[in-house]
């Protein structure tokens, strides 16, 4: 599946109604790490995501669920 900055936004706001906060609101930006998935930068207050795993259309959230957690698809 294939992400994009409307598709993290909507999941954000999703979030915020759930925490009551307005990250959705927060600037994204796209690099091509191959280290994280995503960042929030605390001084900028701004999120960063890997196009990396994003914009593979093979690559699955799945893969990076921890041990004992519950898996969430997206």
């Amino acid at each position: 599946m294939i992400w994009n900055e409307k598709e993290i936004r909507e999941e954000m706001q999703r979030l915020d109604k759930i925490t009551g906060k307005s990250g959705s609101e927060l600037p994204i930006y796209f690099d091509n790490s191959q280290r994280t998935l995503g960042r929030f930068w605390f001084k900028e207050m701004k999120f960063t995501f890997s196009n990396y795993y994003f914009k593979d259309d093979e690559w699955s959230i799945r893969l990076f669920t921890p041990p004992n957690s519950v898996p969430v698809s997206f």
